[in-house]
């Protein structure tokens, strides 16, 4: 007969309001790694008797367990049929609502028994993701697709259609894939397009009925060979209609865009975190390369341009030479842009310290009546790019002056981050983000089981106290 082991099992708790955490990261004295599932849950197996004094090391980010006399945070338990709960306090202003990729998302929970017939697709990583509807359906597209029979996946974007969800704890949202006749992620693009290296698209968004995107097809990370506008064919479950540009051209849809109506007129306005380009909310504007305008203080020769009384002149230029936060903050490290005549640089409240956005998404919120900026600050002290502001502005292109931390993933990334709008709740009181969780970019050579490179997503309830800033 074979020998049934015995168990450590235990959920861990917000504090606050007993909410589930998931991705506490817990390691026994022997370093076995275990990572609470989205439902908060970790089962650990172990072959010692019952009774026997078991100890966790645990982190979590953003959560806060106080340390003891040696210096270690953790729990002692003894090894028991019990399901020990085990509550932390949240340091973070944003919560953890859990992963929407990868595999074992629910896995301690139901060796447990305690949730039932949770599937998952056999895909383990998923990069950036990008969304539009259309026709009534949410769709989803992510990046670099990773998945279980091989270290290689897809590499040339997934689609799948979302719908909302509450059935299971802290996932906002569950996704249909198509899956190809190996098992495997279907890829998005055409396969006449590309054979060789990887397709990342961005700027996804939806214009006069149908769903656009740019698609950027590169050899690696530094070198790109080819990039174009295409088309969503939903029947087709591909992107098709490839639209070359001029290799060294800007004018085109990234980021996360949104429309905004100035002098009665719609615009499509984009960027990597902050809005700093715009075409006109037209297919026909779209696809010519004339019709696009950077919000930009630099002339083409790159000086910067002036009034008559001698004011940085920031405006909608077609000849302009584009500027984002990462570039003013260079010239204003240089001496050549004043703190105070900057558009996109940010200040933290409480440290004063200036932050610079990497990549992020401007929405606008119902409740705030207010456009809110979601971004990861780039080189912070934590983190190299996982440390996630929140600002709110008047208008999407600034000036965007003061802003606030609301998660922290201490040497590890969680980069691209967007604020799905489609998933406000309480008439915009609470609001969900979701980016890429990965060691990558963070100099932290040990990943995290099961949550490596996959979506990980956060609710921020925009009534917290400590962001009574908005509302001013």
């Amino acid at each position: 007969m074979t020998k049934r082991l015995n168990r450590i099992a235990c959920q861990f708790l917000d504090c606050a309001d007993n909410r589930p955490i998931p991705l506490v990261i817990t390691t026994t004295t022997d370093n076995l790694v275990v990572v609470s599932d989205n439902a908060g849950y970790v089962h650990i197996p172990v072959n010692v008797r019952i009774g026997t004094a078991y100890y966790l090391h645990i982190s979590s980010p953003g959560y806060d367990l106080p340390a003891d006399g040696f210096g270690f945070r953790g729990i002692r338990l003894v090894v028991s049929n019990d399901v020990h709960k085990l509550r932390l306090k949240r340091t973070n202003i944003a919560q953890r609502s859990g992963r929407v990729t990868g595999i074992g998302k629910y896995i301690h929970g139901e060796s447990l028994g305690k949730l039932r017939n949770v599937g998952d697709p056999p895909m383990t990583g998923m990069d950036s993701v990008q969304s539009a509807s259309i026709h009534g359906k949410q769709y989803v597209y992510y990046g670099d697709t990773n998945w279980t029979g091989y270290p290689l996946g897809n590499f040339k974007t997934t689609n799948g259609i979302a719908t909302r969800q509450t059935r299971l704890p802290n996932c906002p949202y569950s996704v249909d894939f198509p899956i190809d006749g190996q098992g495997n992620a279907a890829s998005s693009i055409d396969d006449g397009y590309t054979t060789n290296g990887v397709v990342w698209l961005s700027g996804v968004m939806t214009v006069d009925g149908e769903i656009y995107g740019y698609a950027n097809h590169r050899e690696s990370l530094a070198v790109q060979l080819s990039h174009s506008h295409v088309r969503w064919n939903p029947n087709a479950t591909k992107f098709v209609d490839f639209k070359h540009l001029s290799n060294e051209s800007w004018r085109h849809l990234d980021g996360h865009p949104i429309v905004f109506n100035e002098n009665r007129k719609d615009y499509i306005l984009f960027g990597h975190a902050i809005p700093n380009f715009r075409v006109p909310a037209t297919q026909r504007a779209l696809l010519s390369e004339t019709s696009y305008e950077t919000f930009t203080c630099l002339m083409q020769n790159g000086e910067i341009a002036k009034d008559s009384a001698g004011n940085v002149s920031w405006r909608w230029r077609n000849d302009g030479r584009p500027i984002d936060a990462e570039h003013e903050a260079a010239l204003t490290n240089a001496g050549h842009l004043k703190r105070a005549e900057c558009r996109f640089l940010m200040t933290e409240i409480g440290s004063g310290r200036t932050v610079v956005p990497h990549r992020g998404s401007v929405r606008w919120n119902t409740y705030l009546k207010k456009w809110i900026l979601i971004f990861t600050g780039i080189n912070e002290p934590e983190s190299n790019l996982g440390e996630v502001f929140l600002a709110s502005g008047k208008s999407p292109t600034g000036p965007w002056s003061a802003c606030i931390k609301i998660a922290t993933h201490p040497k590890y990334s969680f980069y691209n981050p967007v604020q799905h709008s489609w998933l406000d709740q309480k008439d915009g009181k609470l609001i969900t983000l979701e980016g890429t969780y990965t060691q990558t970019f963070s100099g932290n050579s040990v990943a995290t089981p099961h949550c490596e490179y996959n979506q990980l997503t956060y609710q921020v309830d925009l009534t917290d106290f400590r962001l009574g800033f908005l509302t001013g």
